[in-house]
């Protein structure tokens, strides 16, 4: 199909029909004239330094692969222009949306639960047998399908997945950093070689969050986008203690998720057939084809332990009670501890069905395109005090001359990002393309601040796009650090609340620009669709945002 062909075939709105974008590529709702039904286009222009994750990789690894929970592609594109290549791929559109959302809108039954859970476990041993190891299982990647009353999952989103060669063991190099970080397995996030069961990892976090409605590894006091956060998160992660919600899911979910989540992955339960047998599934679902045992052969092969089933312990019989009467006394108590622990279970696991992070509004269009008209738009220009008070996450802050939203405080200080945004590039085209191009030591991650004070003499400026805008704002603005936006995704809902609420731009589901460069030619962006950070091209257009601290 020619290019000309493509766009008389497939219409959308670029703006209206956005679904979502990342460091994947963006993906659109559009309606097929042909077939006369809508579609899901993805379009990723393709990175010659990166080409292990372009997208045609993605397309042609899962298409050969029919499975009733894994998410297949229609058809798929390379056309070519000044510009360079990009691909484009279809599948089809699901109403239902992704299972995030679906567990942010409703508090599923213990049996919905349950029946998407093996339904995720079939689509995940379904790729270990044919070698694929998707390395980026999340909620936002599952994708759902209702039908009758009956919710379907479909694993989706290969960006990242490896495929092990048929002489590769299952231990292979983590060569690319993948998954996100709060479903991402210890041995991901120390860039060791990985194994089958780092999806299982992954998929415990996902069973944990579905029946308690939180992440079991958190930041604790710390700020999550600071270094201090993400070591606390990884010391909880590697602790091999999960916390006291555990002791709410019900059996036989909580030993598959004390099995999942074992920081060593030797010891970690090996396969997603296992933990389907611990539910009770000893034969695999129509079109499971039961993976190969191709563990490493000096390694051996740990049986994951039956869960004991409580028992209820036997009253002692009263002095008149007949064997017959203290037998049936212990039956009746049995039954009624067993109820009332199902009761007890049900009402715990139903009384939150809270998750993070849920579906933004929509977001705005920047008000600005352009350095030279950001420049107007100040976020010091009300000039209005407001008295210190005690502050929370989502808060308008307006005192001293800086208006913003607060996006981390103790109460009384803390940092706010600014109300409006711009859509620019780390640097202009002229400089990525110099002769003499050097890196610009721009290097915390969690200092935005420490950064852009190292931009704000330079001579050559306004060759800068991001950081010209940043430093525009006045006094104290800066471009942040991915770590500081790493915080804002984590609060992604109240920040966006506090932008509508007082006339601000709300957060769009995109890439947005840091300060922290990675090398001469790339710097990191955080992809508030994928909720994850990445790598580019430093001339790369992305949304930026001002930080200021109180």
């Amino acid at each position: 199909m020619t290019q000309e062909e493509f766009i008389k075939r497939y219409t959308y709105d670029p703006v209206n029909d956005l679904l979502g974008e990342g460091g994947f590529g963006r993906v659109f709702r559009a309606y097929d004239n042909y077939e006369h039904e809508y579609v899901a286009i993805k379009i990723q222009p393709v990175d010659p330094k990166c080409p292990e994750i372009r997208l045609r990789n993605e397309v042609q690894k899962v298409q050969q692969y029919v499975h009733k929970n894994i998410s297949r592609y229609k058809a798929w594109y390379t056309f070519s222009d000044y510009r360079g290549e990009t691909d484009v791929a279809i599948m089809k559109f699901y109403n239902d949306g992704s299972l995030d959302k679906l567990i942010a809108k409703h508090n599923l039954p213990m049996e919905v639960r349950h029946g998407l859970l093996v339904e995720i476990l079939e689509g995940i041993a379904f790729l270990h047998s044919q070698g694929i190891i998707h390395r980026d299982l999340k909620p936002q990647n599952i994708l759902i399908v209702e039908h009758d009353g009956h919710y379907t999952p479909l694993i989706t989103d290969f960006g990242i997945s490896k495929q092990l060669a048929e002489n590769e063991s299952s231990a292979v190099n983590n060569s690319i950093l993948g998954g996100t970080r709060a479903y991402a397995s210890p041995e991901q996030m120390a860039e060791h070689s990985i194994r089958k069961n780092t999806d299982l990892w992954s998929f415990g976090i996902i069973a944990y969050q579905m029946f308690t409605g939180a992440l079991p590894f958190n930041s604790g006091a710390f700020s999550p986008s600071s270094e201090e956060g993400r070591q606390e998160h990884f010391r909880q992660m590697t602790s091999g203690t999960l916390p006291k919600g555990i002791e709410h899911i019900p059996e036989p979910w909580r030993g598959i998720i004390r099995s999942c989540l074992q920081v060593d992955n030797i010891r970690r339960v090996q396969h997603a057939e296992d933990c389907l047998a611990m539910v009770g599934l000893k034969a695999f679902a129509p079109g499971i084809v039961k993976s190969s045992d191709d563990t490493v052969r000096e390694e051996p092969r740990p049986q994951p332990k039956p869960q004991p089933r409580p028992q209820p312990k036997p009253q002692p019989a009263g002095d008149n009670d007949t064997k017959r009467g203290g037998s049936l006394r212990l039956i009746l108590f049995a039954l009624l501890f067993i109820v009332g622990a199902g009761l007890g279970a049900y009402v715990s696991l139903s009384g939150d069905d809270s998750t993070t992070p849920s579906t933004p509004p929509p977001a705005e269009p920047a008000i600005v395109n352009e350095v030279s008209e950001a420049i107007e738009v100040s976020e010091f220009s009300d000039k209005s005090v407001a008295e210190p008070a005690s502050f929370s996450v989502g808060d308008y802050y307006n005192a001293g001359g800086i208006k913003g939203i607060v996006i981390e405080t103790d109460g009384t200080s803390g940092t706010v990002i600014s109300m409006h945004e711009t859509d620019a590039s780390w640097c202009s085209s002229a400089v990525w393309n110099s002769f003499d191009l050097a890196p610009v030591g721009t290097t915390s991650k969690s200092n935005g601040q420490e950064n852009t004070d190292k931009m704000r003499n330079r001579s050559d400026l306004d060759g800068y796009y991001a950081f010209e805008w940043a430093i525009a704002r006045g006094d104290g603005w800066y471009l942040p650090a991915i770590f500081e936006l790493e915080r804002v995704a984590e609060n992604f809902d109240a920040v966006n609340r506090g932008l509508s609420e007082h006339g601000g731009t709300a957060l769009k589901r995109g890439w947005y620009a840091s300060s922290t460069e990675k090398d001469k030619m790339n710097m990191y962006l955080y992809d508030f669709n994928q909720w994850n950070y990445y790598s580019m091209s430093k001339d790369m257009s992305c949304c930026v945002r001002a930080f200021h601290k109180f």
